[in-house]
């Protein structure tokens, strides 16, 4: 029979993962566009990302995302790394 325990006085097989070695996400970041994008932010823009395109007021951009807020209010985060072009809207 085997599982957990392999008949070792009850002792478990399985070992451990230390806290240093665990799986840390992997974010794509694109420095420029970020810093691009905190220079427009006010501004009404058209943004195509891998989903589709989101227009509106440019809120916020972080590191990891960009806020934008539509003409009817809604807001939107946009993912830096799914982000394919930017331009002003006209």
């Amino acid at each position: 029979m085997y599982g957990a325990q392999d008949g070792l006085n009850g002792r478990s097989h399985v070992m451990p993962i230390p806290a240093q070695i665990a799986a840390q996400p992997i974010v794509a970041v694109d420095p420029y566009l970020v810093q691009t994008l905190q220079t427009v932010a006010g501004r009404r823009l058209v943004v195509e990302t891998t989903r589709g395109a989101v227009s509106g007021t440019l809120v916020d951009c972080k590191p990891d995302h960009a806020i934008l807020r539509s003409a009817g209010g809604a807001m939107f985060l946009v993912r830096i790394a799914h982000i394919v072009w930017v331009m002003p809207e006209a």
